[in-house]
């Protein structure tokens, strides 16, 4: 039952963020201004919903930043290394835009984004106290420079600041706050529910939650071409099987948290984003 409420959650999610989109002023407006709120937006509520009909505390399904150290410690650590492991992979002649990922470079893609992710765990279970010396404030710096880095662009360039603060709002909003609450915090937790956690790898528990969410987000991204309402059906599947194949779901087991992910995820939009802006 828990996997056919997720699916039907997930569906009526999906159909409810495209139709605010397309037949709403608000939607206009922001596809006109090149933002994306409405999807975040669509995925708290719906989360808050299956919270209060499941009567659930919020920090059952993760729904807090505490351990707050550890989780902003944590996904800054997953930011750095991935930030790293994205410059070798473009060094290499590998570009990273999402339509441009097909074939072997998706492939390489994931592959590189997997050993990112082996590459934290191992190093926060060789060193557990690793995350709890760093001072927080080191991590709130890190995220303050890279929020701040596609606005500064935009100073050199002497162009408008207006429309780049609303694009790095809405990366962290709906896109870093918004998807990992629902995939982090409602559908992995909610299936952590019904199937429970009994596999281990690198010090990290987890089960058919973080595998069934890590799906559905990757199939969330394979979407993103599609218009239902247009008739057109081209599906992004390169870009689905790199985002269903990230860090954020390990990142929540790790920690019991969607912080963590939520700030790695925001961070790699961010820094995605003010990459495109350079042409890079």
């Amino acid at each position: 039952m828990a996997v056919l409420e997720v699916l039907a959650v997930f569906a009526m999610t999906h159909v409810a963020f495209r139709v605010l989109v397309k037949f709403t002023a608000v939607g206009r407006w922001e596809q006109a201004q090149g933002l994306n709120f409405s999807p975040g937006a669509v995925m708290i509520i719906a989360t808050v919903t299956m919270l209060v009909i499941h009567w659930q505390r919020a920090n059952a399904w993760g729904l807090t930043a505490r351990p707050v150290r550890d989780s902003a410690n944590l996904g800054v650590l997953m930011f750095v290394v991935m930030a790293i492991a994205g410059a070798i992979v473009m060094a290499c002649g590998v570009a990273l835009r999402p339509v441009e990922l097909t074939g072997w470079s998706a492939v390489i893609v994931s592959a590189v984004g997997l050993g990112c992710v082996a590459l934290v765990l191992w190093t926060v279970q060789r060193w557990p106290g690793m995350l709890r010396r760093v001072p927080v404030a080191v991590s709130v710096v890190v995220v303050a420079l890279v929020l701040m880095a596609p606005i500064a662009m935009t100073l050199d360039r002497g162009t408008a600041v207006g429309p780049i603060a609303l694009a790095v709002a809405w990366r962290v909003i709906g896109a870093g706050i918004g998807e990992e609450v629902f995939f982090r915090g409602y559908v992995q937790s909610r299936l952590n529910e019904a199937f429970g956690r009994p596999w281990r790898v690198l010090g990290v528990r987890f089960g058919m939650g973080l595998v069934i969410a890590s799906l559905l987000f990757g199939l969330i991204h394979a979407l993103n071409p599609v218009d239902y309402f247009a008739g057109s059906f081209t599906f992004a599947w390169w870009h689905g099987l790199t985002t269903a194949l990230g860090p954020y779901g390990w990142l929540r087991e790790k920690t019991g948290s969607v912080a963590a992910g939520a700030i790695a995820h925001a961070l790699v939009d961010v820094a995605a984003m003010a990459l495109l802006a350079q042409g890079l």
